[in-house]
């Protein structure tokens, strides 16, 4: 199961950090395989987690309740076969459990991601796994050095900062909203319960250091301590964002999703309008491109028009916002990109913009996800009548345009 001596080798000669480097690495392909994109709602994502951690905290308590765990100073391993069964099925449950909450929620706190969420999560994910790299080598006889809680502190203020993010509450309708909170609060209880269980619980085996000294443990820290420190961690983050969620869905503004649509239906029909209604070009250009960017939908967005008076036929960049205008204008092929979106009724949406040849800028340009609007206009000739436009909007990152 884990080393037979506190300093030596353990099963077949394999060392300590052998053993823990096998099981970081295990856990890090076990979360990416879960956190594959999946078409899944909200509550779904909610509700998986939740029956596994509540699985995990019956599990807990029935070990808690039917065995005295003790490890043996010598072997650092649990003293006979129950406690060795317990240690095995609770330690590996325990690893799942902290993957499904880290995959699950991944798509939450980063709906509609945008480049600082990006690197928060991945703060997150490396500060989770430093914590347990400290750790690699260390016996379960042995107390956790004081720096190891630096990473732990980093983890614990970029777990609260994700958790502050809810814009995936605004996708619900008011009866999801209760059922989500309802969801949240009792997945936050029930990982506040395993957190709980790791750091001072009843179901924690006693070791003893050496010194006549004697202190608890978890289980899956006989496994390995690097693993119980990733396990504790992740717990710990989808507690808090747990807890955010559902008292941001309780005390929050209600927003129903078929609203939210009619007013994004009615802003796109606004801007539209602006094309008809400004007299100015260049005040046109500006609040027509800063708006996306503003409002947060996208990290920028350029538009262009044609200018018949001045026998410009093709739309050509006018103002941008997030990018400058010249590199708006080598970025897409304007006038392809507006045609295709007229033929698709008003709005063209490229998921993967780095792979369409209508895009000329590279991978890591900042344009991976692209939507064009075809702006409307009037058909006359005079001072600021437009005939052609188009609106671009695009994201850094792989989140697609709705």
């Amino acid at each position: 199961m884990r080393r037979a001596t506190a300093g030596g080798d353990g099963l077949g000669g394999t060392t300590p950090l052998a053993l823990d480097l096998v099981a970081i690495l295990a856990a890090a392909l076990l979360y990416v395989a879960i956190a594959r994109p999946r078409a899944a709602g909200p509550l779904q994502t909610i509700a998986v987690p939740l029956a596994l951690s509540l699985g995990a905290l019956g599990l807990t308590a029935l070990a808690a309740a039917t065995h005295d765990g003790i490890v043996d100073p010598k072997t650092a391993l649990p003293m006979g076969t129950a406690a060795n069964v317990w240690t095995a099925t609770l330690g590996t449950v325990e690893v799942v459990l902290a993957a499904v909450v880290l995959s699950s929620l991944r798509p939450l706190a980063l709906h509609r991601r945008r480049r600082p969420t990006n690197v928060a999560w991945g703060i997150l994910l490396t500060l989770i796994l430093v914590s347990g790299v400290l750790l690699i080598g260390r016996t379960v006889t042995e107390p956790y050095p004081d720096w190891v809680a630096v990473p732990v502190v980093g983890t614990i203020m970029a777990a609260a900062g994700l958790a502050l993010r809810q814009r995936w509450i605004v996708t619900l309708t008011s009866g999801q909203r209760l059922a989500a909170a309802a969801l949240a609060l009792v997945l936050c209880a029930t990982l506040s319960g395993l957190v709980y269980a790791q750091m001072d619980g009843p179901a924690l085996l006693l070791v003893g250091d050496g010194t006549g000294a004697v202190r608890a443990v978890p289980h899956v820290a006989v496994l390995s301590p690097p693993l119980a420190a990733i396990v504790l961690l992740s717990l710990t983050f989808g507690g808090l964002y747990a807890l955010a969620a559902g008292l941001t869905l309780l005390l929050g503004p209600s927003a129903d999703a078929q609203v939210q649509r009619a007013g994004e239906r009615k802003a796109l029909r606004s801007l539209a309008d602006l094309s008809g209604r400004l007299l100015d070009r260049s005040e046109l250009a500006a609040a027509v491109a800063s708006g996306p960017v503003a409002s947060g939908v996208g990290d920028a967005a350029w538009v262009a028009f044609t200018d018949p008076d001045r026998g410009v036929v093709t739309p050509q960049v006018a103002a941008a916002q997030g990018l400058s205008v010249g590199d708006a204008a080598r970025a897409v092929d304007v006038d392809a990109l507006y045609r295709a979106a007229v033929d698709a009724g008003g709005i063209l949406i490229l998921r993967k913009a780095e792979a369409d040849h209508r895009v000329r800028s590279r991978p890591g340009d900042g344009i991976s996800s692209l939507v064009a609007l075809s702006l409307g206009g009037s058909n006359g000739h005079g001072p600021g009548q437009l005939t052609r436009g188009v609106l671009f909007v695009s994201r850094a990152s792989n989140d697609p345009f709705e």
